[in-house]
């Protein structure tokens, strides 16, 4: 659980919120809660840094926002966050800040990535399978009607790949 005011700066921090940083909840209070996230993430992937922008975003929509996944670099181990939260507002419909909660769900988000592996790669071999040629293939022949995109489809045949296919996947 975690709170924050206009300016981002945290106002309330959960026990397990600081044991997640490392910090005290006291040594939390007055950071902003963007900055503490940024800051984790010095060597952020692409797709890292495009959850954390979405996240900015959600913020200066000001609207509320539910489930947004959001990466946090800590100790060298990626922990992946899944963000909600609502803006609070004055009586005059100003905001006054934000209350929200977060929940990692780095395991589960492993377990979904490890299942659209297996349904794309081959387990034994790690090469591309069927399903995956097939989307590769629709992804070509969806490119844009003005530039043509190239390609190369190379087909090779193995003696006896069925049985080995057979005895081995």
């Amino acid at each position: 659980l975690w709170e924050v005011d206009q300016a981002g700066l945290l106002t309330h921090v959960s026990q397990r919120m600081a044991r997640v940083f490392g910090r005290t909840e006291a040594a939390l209070l007055k950071h902003n809660f963007l900055d503490l996230i940024n800051a984790t993430l010095e060597r952020a992937t692409p797709e890292e840094r495009q959850a954390f922008e979405a996240l900015h975003a959600c913020f200066a929509a000001r609207v509320p926002f539910r489930d947004v996944l959001v990466p946090i670099l800590l100790d060298g181990d990626t922990r992946w966050w899944s963000l909600t939260a609502k803006p609070l507002l004055d009586d005059r419909a100003a905001l006054i800040g934000w209350r929200g909660v977060g929940t990692d769900v780095t395991v589960s988000l492993a377990a979904q990535r490890e299942v659209t592996r297996l349904a794309h790669f081959d387990g034994l071999t790690g090469l591309a399978n069927r399903n995956r040629f097939q989307e590769a293939l629709a992804q070509i022949e969806r490119h844009d009607a003005g530039a043509p995109r190239p390609a190369l489809l190379l087909c090779f045949d193995l003696d006896n790949f069925k049985a080995v296919n057979d005895s081995l996947g």
